[in-house]
Parts: structure tokens; C-alpha cells; sequence
């Protein structure tokens, strides 16, 4: 008897750590580019599920755009933001696909283009959030929907 409640803890506790991504993840800002309203923001990662990753954004925008510097009065200063995971780093450009920094020193300015989420302000200040499979709109009064 005693084996089998071991056995079930062992596995009721692989799977709170497995299925961490409920759970809300610390992502670690590491720059942030910014060019004619473009923003881009290189993380450590994202929470793992898109509604997590939204949550996240809306919770620390304001503190992102203030710690570096990013003016914003209205949205119409802000196009768009783009978060990339940082992965390798900095890089040379070389033959790759990579996105350079024109604010920073060549030749090590380009990150590979791993995009996480793209965050867009549309015309009536609403906000496309998008990934990879899944594209969401925030309406003026805070709810989300899911496009299909």
C-alpha cells in the first residue's frame, strides 16, 4: 500500500512539473530594439500557452516600455511588437536568415529569427496577438477571441 501512494505522489508531481505551462512562468526580458514604432523584444521564452503569453504581455507592458526608454502617449506610437527568443544570442549575419539590429555594432547584431509573438495594433485600437498556430484579437473592452 504504501508503495502505491509513493507511486502515485512520483507521478502526481512529474505531472504538476510537466504540465507547468497553467502555471504562470517567469520570462526574462533580455533587450529590446525599437525603430519607427517597431518593437523587438528578446526573451528567454514565453509562458508555453498562448493565452499565458497574452496575460503576460498585458501584465508587464508598461513596465518594458518604460525601463527602455520606449515613448508612448497613444498607440499610434507603436506599430507593432515582435518577441524572438534570444536563443544563441548575438551572431554574425552570415549566409542566414537572420534579423540585424541597426542600433548596435556589426558584425555580432543579429539574433535568428525564432518568433514567439507578435503583438499588432490595428486601426480601431484593438490588438492582434499571433503565433505560430493561432492568431487572437483584443477588443477595446478587453476580450479576447480566437480566429479560426
Amino acid at each position: 500500500m504504501k508503495k502505491v501512494i509513493f507511486l502515485l505522489i512520483i507521478i502526481i508531481g512529474g505531472s504538476l512539473i510537466y504540465f507547468r505551462p497553467f502555471s504562470p512562468q517567469h520570462v526574462q526580458v533580455i533587450a529590446v530594439h525599437h525603430s519607427d514604432g517597431v518593437i523587438d523584444v528578446l526573451v528567454d521564452g514565453l509562458p508555453a500557452s498562448q493565452l499565458n503569453a497574452i496575460k503576460w504581455w498585458q501584465t508587464n507592458k508598461q513596465a518594458i516600455l518604460a525601463k527602455y526608454k520606449i515613448p508612448v502617449t497613444n498607440n499610434d506610437l507603436i506599430k507593432s511588437v515582435t518577441f524572438f527568443k534570444f536563443g544563441k544570442g548575438y551572431q554574425e549575419q552570415e549566409e542566414k536568415d537572420r534579423l540585424c539590429f541597426d542600433d548596435m555594432p556589426p558584425p555580432r547584431n543579429c539574433i535568428d529569427k525564432l518568433r514567439l509573438m507578435s503583438v499588432s495594433v490595428m486601426r480601431d485600437d484593438s490588438y492582434l496577438y499571433r503565433f505560430h498556430q493561432g492568431v487572437y484579437i483584443e477588443k477595446e473592452d478587453g476580450r479576447l477571441i480566437k480566429k479560426k
